[in-house]
């Protein structure tokens, strides 16, 4: 069957139509990137400040600086960061051996403060990080049950710079002259991020050349508290 009799039929718009139709196509386009075979100078600073940014966060080492902070807070050093530490960081094995408590103090060449009024385990868990700096791990309960551990290294500049996430420690001050760090949460090893809720509170101070590392419950805090200070001379 021969179509022509339906364009025969076809009735052609008004001109008025055609026009303001014209008009707004024109006035919907999007304006064009290019003018003159050339881009824009807005698009062309966006354009390389986002090829900027993907070339700076491509390299390990300039990401490492940018998403890391340098920190002191307690009189102690701290990197600060939002990246799991584990995957990245060299992991030295040193071996430990097990000591009572009163010869595992005569180690050290400065003297050691021990906390009053608590009961400590008397076999201890000594490592020697390097000829003369000792790490000792202890663990104690206070009379009213609250259970704690705690490092003491020497060295304590050289022990600096743990790596924790943003926000997570506060200065505080066991007393008027003794300036401490408080660290809440910690890394959570399943998930690979830091967790404010993992249950732990520490607090970190460096007295007579020793740096120490007072461990617990966060619900415990205050009780941790009083065995930090109950250590000051």
């Amino acid at each position: 069957m021969d179509d022509k009799f339906l364009y025969q039929l076809r009735e052609q718009p008004r001109p008025e139509f055609t026009e303001n139709l014209q008009r707004k196509l024109a006035l919907s386009q999007p304006a064009p990137l290019f003018r003159g075979g050339r881009l824009k100078p807005a698009f062309s600073l966006l354009l390389i400040g986002l090829a900027l940014a993907i070339a700076l966060m491509s390299v390990t080492p300039v990401r490492s600086a940018v998403l890391s902070f340098l920190i002191r807070v307690g009189g102690l050093s701290f990197n600060t960061t939002t990246d799991y530490p584990g995957d990245d960081s060299e992991v030295e094995t040193i071996e430990d051996r097990t000591l009572p408590l009163n010869e595992a103090m005569a180690l050290f060449p400065y003297p050691v403060h021990l906390p009053q009024n608590v009961t400590l385990e008397q076999e201890v868990s000594v490592g020697e990080l390097s000829p003369g700096n000792f790490h000792i791990f202890l663990r104690g309960q206070t009379q009213q049950g609250v259970r704690f551990y705690m490092d003491i290294m020497t060295n304590p500049d050289t022990n600096g710079g743990e790596i924790i996430f943003p926000d997570s420690v506060e200065e505080i001050f066991l007393d008027a002259d003794h300036p401490a760090a408080l660290i809440r949460g910690g890394w959570n090893y399943d998930t690979k991020v830091w967790d404010d809720a993992y249950g732990t509170v520490r607090i970190k101070w460096v007295l007579d050349n020793l740096l120490y590392d007072l461990g617990g419950k966060i619900d415990d805090l205050e009780a941790l508290l009083e065995v930090a200070r109950s250590m000051l001379p």
